[in-house]
């Protein structure tokens, strides 16, 4: 014995040539596993290789037998734990979509699927960690991590609202569930973290069919199928946030990616709860409300001199009562001009450009008896500034809802929503410095929205209410040192809107064959204008599910027709460019007429190298009557509305999950064609991409993306009224990202390195959206 080691290997052994390779020696000894064939392969493996010949120094082999012995090791240190299993309903023992399963002292957590399945991966199991699975409106099941057995089946039973009882969280009503059987995606809180990316728009390039467009000034728009942004509904926390945009297309930028929990692409014009005025789809995206106690603090810095600080706190008090909150301030050098004209060129360099973003979330919920009250706050400032210009935006959302029994009538969800926005333009006469053009939109809307479900045996019935009240202000002053302002402009709009939706969902089944079963999904939507006018909106839908095992396919089919609304903004500027001739006459709404099909399935072998292939295929089709006809860089310029466009295409996904329980591969494409580019300029012709994720057990995570976009055409007359064509060549480029999630005690810490665009193929095309950019981000949980 040498103070306290232990006793020298017996010879022959080489490791005692040379005493610095005697801690290794112990050390893969100790590490390898039991088994006596790796113990002497591994240690004739080590001979080889520390003692070649007697000639060279056991020095110089060192750094190989550190990095042996961390290989050899690294199988019995990771030794990362897999939960698996089924959450269904203890009465009706059906399964339980979107139940939470979460481990109290990992502090990670999923969601069940369409099936009630979950699947979480461990890296590094906590002694004493207890399960917890629950579901809105039925009682939490508990157990310790180590009772649990692996693949269990999991039956929740509904709760009684009683008095007595200390907390009954209500059931939401999830209007994503209810909608009329259509194409979608997910995106789910593990692809979020795991793609590291600080701009929204890098989520969606594996989503087919959606493409994100923008800059800071306008905002991260959204497009789907080739349609227009403002035709996409974007939802947050059940809150339509569209009239954010100057055109009335949402900004995605009045979100961080760190503040989402799960965005939902749905696809398609026939969304009758949803997607009024939606000719491409809706986006309905969920925040994080973490229920236990958390501190998130994460620092990024990257490409173009960005800085990011980012916070998020969870603070629960008793047993009744939530608190959240979550900020983000970033600074960023664009080094380009944002001028609109520009927007599919080449950018006009500025390097005397300055961006600051401040997002921040505040959210309280108090559980009470028979419900859940929630109050959250909503803020998004932009500070955009250059020589000869300032841009100032603030946008405020605040939203308030119930959720629960009312009256004595279960399940009702009310939201009162109010929405402010003030968006400010300064420009400077570069002759004159003291005299500045000074331009503002205000926009105010209050929303009012009542959710009813009923449900009889098998069957749904899902009711919504909805009103809104529209205002809108535009001034310009010119201002000229301490002088007072002249007014240059002023004008005001408002707009009243009712509407009435409902979805009616039948389940039918075959006697003898219980996984053989379809639901008829008939749906409409009554719109009703302060002008009188009113408009009848039907949508209907089936949807076939054959569930054996090892299959599950879901063939569908919709149709339906849809109205898109002009808003006061449209009604303003046609106004002032006296599009028709007359002051008092508004624009007519835009129609849709469209039907799609397609069938989604999932193959689960339960003894093969993977867990699951999912497989989706689509095919749609979408004409478009009284279309307004705008200009490709100039949205609000409209030139007439008599335009009408017949939208056909095609998109896959192809999933393959859990290969070798450590990778995830994926594949999307999409073709699109759009027989009027007159009217929808600049959409891409089709695209693919290429996904691959890598999860270890020590803590490391890998991602690669690789994307094409296709060619893209548009049609527009310039000054001197001829027919102009532009194109936007194909382009490709790949998404990297590495990261390492290390845990210290009770915190958490992770490093993560992004790379996107990094062939910078596209280079300023879309302004910074597809610019190569490098980010390094360093986050500790508490």
């Amino acid at each position: 014995m040498r103070n306290g080691a232990p006793a020298p290997c017996p010879e022959p052994n080489p490791f005692y040539r040379d005493e610095t390779s005697l801690p290794c020696c112990y050390l893969v000894w100790f590490l390898l596993p039991p088994q006596e064939r790796w113990k002497e392969r591994s240690l004739a493996l080590l001979r080889g290789i520390l003692n070649p010949s007697p000639s060279i120094p056991m020095r110089q082999f060192l750094p190989i037998t550190l990095l042996l012995c961390l290989f050899l090791s690294s199988p019995l240190l990771s030794q990362p734990h897999e939960l698996t299993g089924t959450v269904i309903d203890a009465g009706t023992r059906q399964p339980l979509k979107g139940a939470n399963v979460y481990l109290v002292k990992s502090r990670r957590g999923t969601e069940t699927g369409e099936d009630g399945r979950f699947h979480l991966v461990l890296e590094f199991p906590i002694p004493g960690d207890t399960l917890v699975i629950g579901f809105v409106g039925y009682a939490d099941y508990r157990a310790a991590l180590a009772d649990y057995a692996d693949g269990s089946t999991v039956a929740l039973k509904p709760l009684t609202i009683r008095e007595d009882s200390i907390v009954v969280r209500a059931h939401r009503i999830d209007l994503v569930k209810q909608e009329i059987p259509h194409a979608g995606t997910a995106i789910t809180l593990q692809t979020i973290e795991l793609r590291g990316t600080s701009e929204i728009g890098d989520l969606f390039k594996t989503v087919p069919s959606v493409r994100i467009e923008g800059n800071d000034i306008s905002g991260r728009r959204i497009q789907i199928r080739g349609s227009d942004p403002a035709e996409v509904n974007v939802y947050v926390d059940g809150i339509l946030i569209n009239n954010v945009g100057l055109d009335n297309a949402a900004d995605l930028s009045i979100l961080s990616p760190e503040s989402i929990e799960r965005i939902d692409v749905l696809k398609g014009p026939n969304l009758t709860l949803l997607g009024s005025g939606a000719f491409g789809g809706v986006v309905n995206i969920i925040t994080r409300r973490d229920q236990q106690r958390r501190v998130l603090l994460k620092g990024k810095v990257g490409s173009f001199r960005s800085r990011y600080l980012v916070g998020d706190v969870a603070f629960p008090i008793g047993r009744r009562i939530l608190l959240n909150y979550f900020g983000q301030f970033n600074t960023l050098k664009p080094e380009i001009e944002y001028f609109p004209g520009e927007q599919y060129s080449d950018k006009t360099p500025g390097k005397q450009i300055d961006t600051q973003k401040q997002n921040h979330h505040l959210s309280f919920t108090y559980y009470l008896n028979a419900g859940e009250f929630s109050s959250r706050f909503i803020g998004y400032f932009l500070d955009y500034r250059r020589p000869f210009r300032r841009t100032d935006r603030r946008n405020f959302l605040w939203v308030n809802s119930y959720t629960g029994s009312l009256l004595g009538i279960p399940e009702v969800d009310i939201k009162v929503n109010y929405l402010y926005s003030d968006d400010t333009v300064e420009l400077q006469d570069a002759r004159q410095s003291e005299v500045r053009d000074v331009s503002s939109l205000l926009t105010r809307r209050l929303d009012v929205k009542l959710l009813k479900k009923f449900v009889a045996d098998r069957n749904e019935f899902q009711v919504l209410a909805e009103y809104f009240h529209d205002e809108l202000d535009r001034r310009t002053d010119r201002r000229q040192g301490a002088s007072p302002a002249l007014a240059l402009y002023r004008a005001g709009l408002y707009d009243n809107r009712w509407s009435l939706a409902a979805v009616l969902a039948f389940r039918n089944a075959v006697n003898d064959l219980e996984y053989l079963t379809w639901k008829t999904h008939l749906g409409f939507r009554e719109e009703l204008l302060a002008t009188g006018k009113s408009y009848f909106l039907p949508t209907a839908g089936i949807q076939v599910v054959y569930d054996r095992a090892p299959w599950r396919i879901a063939p569908y089919i919709n149709w339906g027709k849809n109205a898109h609304f002009p808003t006061l903004l449209d009604n303003a500027f046609v106004r002032l460019q006296q599009v028709d001739g007359s002051d008092s006459t508004r624009l007519q709404p835009e129609f849709s007429n469209a039907a799609e099909i397609g069938v989604r399935a999932v193959y689960r072998p339960g003894a093969l190298s993977f867990e699951e292939v999912e497989m989706s295929l689509s095919f749609f089709r979408n004409r478009i009557f009284n279309k307004l006809l705008r200009r490709p860089n100039e949205p609000l310029t409209v030139n007439s509305q008599v335009g009408r466009n017949l939208t056909t295409g095609v998109e896959g996904v192809i999933i393959l999950r859990r290969l070798f329980r450590r990778v995830n591969l994926s594949t999307t494409f999409n073709v699109l064609n759009i027989s009027n580019p007159l009217l929808y300029a600049y959409k891409p012709e089709g695209g693919y991409s290429f996904q691959a994720e890598y999860f270890s057990g020590m803590g490391l995570r890998l991602s690669a993306t690789y994307f094409y976009e296709g060619q893209s055409v548009a049609w527009f007359y310039d000054t001197g009224g001829n027919l102009v064509t532009r194109t936007i060549a194909p382009f490709h480029d790949l998404d990297v990202s590495v990261g390492y999630r290390l845990h210290l005690g009770k915190a958490q810490a992770q490093v993560q390195i992004t790379g996107n665009n990094v062939f910078d193929n596209s280079g300023f095309r879309d302004f910074l959206l597809k610019k190569r950019f490098w980010q390094v981000a360093l986050s500790v949980k508490l």
